[in-house]
Order: C-alpha cells, then sequence, then structure tokens
C-alpha cells in the first residue's frame, strides 16, 4: 500500500506532469522530422539544402544560448575539438540518409524502422562500451526484428528496398552517434555539443550541397517555413524539451513516454500527407514499440 502511494503521489507531482508534457513536446518535435522531409522532397528542396538551413540556424540559435546562460564554447584540448567534429560528421550522415529515404517511402514506415536504433546501440556498446547485453535486451532486438519484418513484408505495403536500406543505415549512424558521444564526449554540456555538431554538420551540407550544384535560397515562404520548423521546433526546442524532461523523470519513465514518437508520425502522417498504414503494418508498428519498451527495462 505505501509503495502505491509513493507511485500515486508521484504521478500528481506537478514537477512529474511537467517531466511528462517535456518528454511529448519533444516526441512531437522529433515526430515531425519526417513529415518536413517529406514536404520538402515534395517540393524539389535537395535535401542538403533542408539540412544545411536547418542546422545553420540551429547552431547560431545554440551559440546564442550558451553566450545567453554564459556556457564557456572553448573547449580543452585538441581531442574535444577532434571528438566534436567526427560526432558532426557521423551526424550529418545519419540525417542525409533518412531525408533521402523519403524520396522511397512513407514518412510513418520510415519513422518505425528507424526507430530500431536502440537494437543497433545495444551491439555497438557491446563490443566497445563493455555493456552487459540482459534478457530484456535480448527480448527486445528479437520483438523489435519481428516487427519490421511484418511491416515491411505486410501485404500491400508497397515499400521500395531503397528507402528501406537508406533508414537502416540512418539508424546505424544514429547508434554510431550516440555511442561515440557516451565514449567520449560525456563531460561536455549538451547545449556545447550542439552548438559544434549542428556548426558541423551545416559546413559538410553547404560543400555537399555545392558539390552537387544543389545550392539555392528558397524563395517561397512554404519553403522557409520547412526549414524555420525543422531547426527551431525539431531541432532546438525538440532537444531543449528533452533534456528538461531527462532531468525531471527517471530514465524508465521518460522512455517510455518517448514511445509516442513513432504514434505521433503515424498519425501526422495520416493527418498531414494522407498516408496510412495497412493494419498489418500498424500490428508490426506496434510490436517495434512494444519492444523498445522491453528493451528499455531494467
Amino acid at each position: 500500500m505505501e509503495n502505491k502511494d509513493v507511485i500515486n503521489n508521484e504521478k500528481t507531482d506537478p514537477c512529474f506532469k511537467k517531466g511528462v508534457l517535456y518528454m511529448v513536446a519533444s516526441a512531437l518535435g522529433f515526430s515531425i522530422i519526417p513529415i518536413l522531409a517529406t514536404l520538402g522532397l515534395s517540393v524539389d528542396i535537395a535535401p542538403g539544402i533542408l539540412l544545411f538551413y536547418r542546422f545553420f540556424i540551429a547552431a547560431c540559435l545554440f551559440f546564442i544560448y550558451c553566450l545567453i546562460r554564459q556556457k564557456s564554447l572553448l573547449l580543452q584540448g585538441r581531442k574535444n575539438i577532434t571528438y566534436l567534429i567526427i560526432a558532426g560528421t557521423i551526424y550529418s550522415a545519419q540525417c542525409i540518409l533518412f531525408f533521402s529515404a523519403f524520396k522511397y517511402i512513407s514518412a510513418a514506415v520510415g519513422e518505425v524502422i528507424f526507430y530500431i536504433y536502440p537494437v543497433f546501440v545495444a551491439i555497438l556498446s557491446a563490443i566497445f562500451l563493455k555493456e552487459k547485453i540482459t534478457k530484456y535486451k535480448v527480448s527486445g532486438i528479437l520483438a523489435a526484428v519481428t516487427g519490421i519484418g511484418i511491416v515491411l513484408y505486410a501485404p500491400g505495403g508497397g515499400i521500395q528496398i531503397s528507402g528501406v536500406l537508406l533508414v537502416i543505415l540512418s539508424a546505424l549512424a544514429s547508434s554510431c552517434y550516440f555511442t561515440f558521444n557516451k565514449k567520449f564526449t560525456a563531460e561536455i554540456s549538451t547545449p556545447v555539443i550542439m552548438t559544434y555538431v549542428c556548426f558541423t554538420c551545416s559546413i559538410i551540407y553547404l560543400i555537399y550541397s555545392i558539390c552537387l550544384r544543389e545550392f539555392t535560397i528558397p524563395n517561397q515562404w512554404t519553403h522557409w517555413l520547412y526549414i524555420t520548423l525543422l531547426a527551431i521546433w525539431c531541432t532546438v526546442i525538440g532537444l531543449f524539451c528533452l533534456m528538461k524532461g531527462l532531468k525531471i523523470l527517471e530514465a524508465g519513465m521518460a522512455s517510455l513516454v518517448s514511445l509516442c514518437e513513432p504514434i505521433f508520425t503515424i498519425l501526422l502522417s495520416y493527418i498531414v500527407l494522407g498516408t496510412a498504414l495497412t493494419p498489418v503494418q500498424l500490428l508490426g508498428s506496434s510490436i517495434v514499440i512494444a519492444a523498445i519498451y522491453i528493451y528499455e527495462k531494467k
């Protein structure tokens, strides 16, 4: 009875509710990235251009935030600078792969497949960080693979393998980014990391776009709307809410709330883009979400 009272008190605590709201806002911010990527591609904005402006604006905003909060952007030692440049390079690869995938598959399917990245994180963490793979992680991995298989091979799914491969490579790059950050940049504050990472990404995408002769300055308000939402809502505010939520909630509860992300993407894909998963794909997606919950269980 005493334990139940503690749990009930926790759930009625204003701080707890605030933490949940932060995590939901973060999940909502990240969930519209596939939607905006699809909308951008539909009006012929090259992925490199979308990402260049997204990260350039985000880098400027993170830089201003660090100045206001008096967070030093000076890094001690060349190693830290090198680590952040490498992290930015990995992250830029992850994003361009993810955005390019939506030329071939829907936002909802892409988000569900991408959500298997914890599987790769578990494998890489076991190899490079010597972290133990628990029975929950093994069960989660097996369930995630099953769910993805159902999504991919569902009748009437109409999924192109090119898009699937791009998303899987993106998920792998994302897991490399998380593992690398955990090993080499744990002592650097998140706003400082994101300032350097976003700035590195913007430079890489600028060079990428120029080399492909795709660099342009958007001249339509809808283009700038997509770019602004990607930079401010999906990147800066999304990450800010994530950091705030993680400070308030326990890791397990934060992970549970973050499972809203693929659900939001599926719903918004239907509302904004008019695309829907088949019943069998919805079943597979539910298995993937349940798998990540099992994976995160301590």
